[in-house]
């Protein structure tokens, strides 16, 4: 997987995401992932960390109270 598409992938789980969980800010979601994506800087293997990057993210939405 190339940065590039690394990056684009990346983006699409902040997309997946924001819409399955409408009710939590976009900007809170993508500081999640942002957090999360950053916890595998040091890997050399890239392929799969869109995917672990989805569901550790899922994983702390899912257990927040929806925003008035």
């Amino acid at each position: 997987m190339t940065p590039e598409d690394e990056a684009r992938a990346i983006d699409d789980v902040t997309r997946r995401l924001a819409t399955n969980y409408p009710h939590l800010d976009v900007r809170a979601i993508a500081a999640e992932v942002k957090t999360a994506h950053g916890q595998f800087a040091g890997s050399r293997i890239r392929d799969y960390i869109p995917l672990f990057v989805e569901r550790a993210v899922r994983d702390r939405l899912a257990s927040q109270p929806a925003q008035p």
